[in-house]
C-alpha cells in the first residue's frame, strides 16, 4: 500500500470530533484559504444550529436554518418551496426530495413545510418548531443542505475518517465523499438513531461507509464491489 497524501485542508484540525472541528473553524478558520472570513463565519452558525438541535429548542433552530443573512454573507441564495402535508412522514419524504445545495449556482433549497388535513384552516396548520416528532427529523436535512455549503467552501469533507475512506480501494469512483461525509457527522453528533438510519438508507456510499466502520478494510472489496 502506498503513502496516504494528506492536503493542507485535509491536515488542518486532525483528530478532532465535528463538534470541535466546527468550533476550531469558527475560531481559526482556514488562514491559507481565500474563503478564510465565510469558513469562519458558516462554521460558526452550523455549531450554533448543532446546539439548537442538541438542546431540542426548536424556535432558535428553526431561525438559524432560515437564516438568509448568514447565507447571503457566503454568497448563497435560499430558496423556500412550502408545501402544506398531512402526515409527518409525507413532509419528510417531501423535504428529502427537494432539499438541496448547488455548488454551481450557491443555490441552497431548503423545503418549507406545514402539516394539515386538506380543508384545514390556515391559522390551524402546524409548522416545524411546533411539533419535536417533525423537528427532529426535518431539521437535519435542512442542516445538511448548510453543511454542504460548508464542504464547498473548504473543498471536501470535515471527518478524518471520511477523508480517510475516500482514499482507500473501498472508495467507489460514483461516489460522493461530502455525502458519505454527512452520516459520519450525524454519527458522531449521536443524534436521533431512526433519523440517523433515514440519512444511511439516501445514499449507497453512506451505507459502504457504515459497513466499511463495522468490517475494516480487510473486507471492503467483498461488500462494496
Amino acid at each position: 500500500m502506498g503513502c496516504l497524501i494528506l492536503s493542507s485542508e485535509d491536515r488542518l484540525y486532525r483528530g478532532q470530533n465535528p463538534r470541535e472541528k466546527f468550533q476550531s473553524y469558527r475560531d481559526n478558520g482556514s488562514p491559507d484559504s481565500t474563503n478564510h472570513e465565510k469558513i469562519q463565519l458558516l462554521a460558526g452558525h452550523i455549531y450554533k444550529i448543532i446546539c439548537f438541535i442538541d438542546e431540542q429548542k426548536w424556535n432558535e433552530a428553526n431561525a438559524a436554518l432560515n437564516k438568509d443573512m448568514v447565507a447571503q454573507s457566503c454568497g448563497i441564495h435560499i430558496d423556500s418551496p412550502f408545501k402544506v402535508l398531512e402526515s409527518v412522514d409525507d413532509a419528510i419524504s417531501y423535504a428529502q426530495r427537494r432539499a438541496m445545495f448547488a455548488s454551481g449556482s450557491l443555490k441552497m433549497t431548503l423545503p418549507q413545510v406545514a402539516l394539515a388535513k386538506k380543508g384545514t384552516p390556515e391559522h390551524q396548520w402546524k409548522y416545524p418548531e411546533e411539533l419535536p416528532q417533525l423537528a427532529i427529523r426535518l431539521f437535519p436535512i435542512w442542516l445538511e443542505e448548510w453543511i454542504h455549503a460548508f464542504q464547498n467552501l473548504i473543498a471536501g469533507p470535515i471527518c478524518d475518517e471520511v477523508i480517510k475512506f475516500e482514499k482507500s480501494n473501498c472508495f467507489k469512483t460514483t461516489w460522493s465523499a461530502n455525502e458519505v461525509d454527512i452520516y459520519a457527522i450525524y454519527k458522531d453528533l449521536d443524534w436521533d438513531k431512526d433519523m440517523l438510519l433515514e440519512t444511511e438508507n439516501r445514499y449507497d456510499e453512506r451505507i459502504a461507509f457504515a459497513s466499511h466502520r463495522k468490517e475494516g478494510d480487510q473486507d471492503c472489496k467483498k461488500m462494496f464491489h
